[in-house]
């Protein structure tokens, strides 16, 4: 839990960026990496803005890709394997209003697109024996991956690109990817 409070009056330090708690940030140009237990200070991460007003409470969780792909395998086996290996971390993430906004953008999106699509295919599937034929079934096969092309499009190009993700997560740090290069540095270099 962060003791980092809203409606407290701006504080003033010697530095810039503010105190940073929580052990050391290192940032190798595209990847952050930063202790379950930290502290950022006060830079949007996703603008390096210092106008940062609130922190956003964001749970990642990472699991192995060897773990994923037991589900091609075996998928009572690739549950346990991915209930065994995933690991979460929760992240006090500093952003600018207008970075938070577009995050909120981007989940909705995501959340909606991941409904349409379930709800398309519930549809069809239940539509599926009323409209009969084979050649109705290879369409319907083309659309349904049609769809999940243009989900992963969607995620791709609107929703990564306004959030930051978990790239990996072990017993001791995150690794993030997604921040602003200007951000990373600040971040690595506050808490050096």
């Amino acid at each position: 839990m962060s003791n980092y409070n809203p409606y407290a009056p701006p504080q003033q330090d010697g530095s810039a960026l503010g105190h940073v708690v929580g052990g050391v940030a290192s940032w190798d140009g595209n990847l952050l990496i930063v202790p379950k237990q930290f502290s950022f200070p006060r830079v949007c991460l996703k603008c390096s803005s210092p106008q940062v007003m609130s922190r956003r409470t964001q749970k990642f969780a990472f699991t192995p890709m060897w773990a994923r792909l037991l589900i091609l395998v075996c998928t009572p086996g690739a549950l346990v394997a991915m209930a065994l290996t995933t690991k979460r971390a929760t992240l006090e993430l500093p952003l600018c209003d207008p970075c938070h906004a577009r995050w909120k953008k981007a989940r909705l999106v995501s959340v909606m697109l991941i409904v349409a699509l379930l709800v398309f295919i519930f549809g069809i599937a239940l539509a599926g024996p009323a409209i009969g034929g084979e050649a109705a079934g290879f369409v319907i096969l083309l659309t349904i991956i049609g769809l999940v092309v243009g989900l992963a499009i969607t995620m791709r190009k609107f929703v990564l690109p306004r959030t930051l993700q978990a790239k990996k997560i072990d017993d001791q740090q995150v690794t993030l990817v997604g921040v602003d290069a200007r951000a990373g540095e600040q971040v690595a270099r506050g808490s050096a």
